[in-house]
């Protein structure tokens, strides 16, 4: 049976265990932020999503077709920033995620790629 990635992407998202947050990523892992940086590998890729200690939550708003739509809220910043999440799966983890801001700067064209 084929995993999709938006079932892994929301383990990602909605599970308080670093232990189960480390279960659905492949040790060489790579995250695309929105702006294309890249950044690598399990723990580097887990502490973008660590949430102990600086406030800032999580909530998965919706999960379909391998796209996961997030709410980011941070402590004293009034309503939330929406940013989607996808992925690549192989033998059953993700190896790639990109996230993608919507209508923000970062993913607006670049001069040149109209």
């Amino acid at each position: 049976m084929e995993i999709l990635p938006h079932v892994l992407l929301e383990i990602l998202v909605r599970e308080p265990s670093p232990e189960a947050m480390a279960a659905v990523l492949h040790c060489d892992v790579v995250l695309v932020r929105a702006d294309d940086t890249r950044v690598a590998g399990r723990a580097a890729v887990l502490a973008m999503f660590a949430t102990d200690d600086d406030g800032i939550r999580y909530r998965v708003v919706a999960s379909r077709d391998g796209v996961v739509i997030v709410a980011m809220s941070v402590p004293g910043v009034p309503g939330s920033l929406g940013f989607t999440l996808r992925g690549v799966v192989t033998d059953g983890v993700l190896c790639e995620v990109r996230v993608d801001v919507p209508g923000s700067a970062l993913t607006e064209p670049r001069e040149g790629t109209r």
